[in-house]
Order: structure tokens, then C-alpha cells, then sequence
């Protein structure tokens, strides 16, 4: 799940409209495995990594 929204966040730099996706993780999740608290946790954790690294790309290329 982490791979598959990081992908989904690096497809939406490019192509805005497919942050949309972003969504169909949970309606995965929502189908296809039992609820595991966990595993709805995690995209969370991938908006806030690819966020951060976002963040730092952005400093980074002002400072430059």
C-alpha cells in the first residue's frame, strides 16, 4: 500500500488529476482485505514522507 501511494503522489506531480487515484487505495483496501488498522494507516504515512521529501526538493531548489 505504501508503494502503491507513493506512485500514485509522484503520478500527481506530472499530472495533477491523478492525485484523484490517491483514493482507489483505500476502495482497495475496502474490497479486497479485511479492516486492518494498519494497513489504512499507511497511505497516511506515504502523504507525509513524499511530503516532506516535497518540502525539501522546494528549499532546496530556492536556496540553489
Amino acid at each position: 500500500m505504501f508503494n502503491a501511494t507513493v506512485l500514485m503522489l509522484l503520478g500527481g506531480v506530472f499530472y495533477f488529476p491523478s492525485i484523484l487515484m490517491v483514493a482507489l487505495v483505500w476502495v482497495a483496501l475496502k474490497i479486497l482485505r479485511p479492516f486492518v488498522w494498519r494497513e489504512w494507516v499507511i497511505p497516511f504515512f506515504a502523504f507525509i514522507i513524499f511530503g516532506l521529501y516535497w518540502i525539501v526538493a522546494l528549499v532546496w531548489g530556492s536556496i540553489a
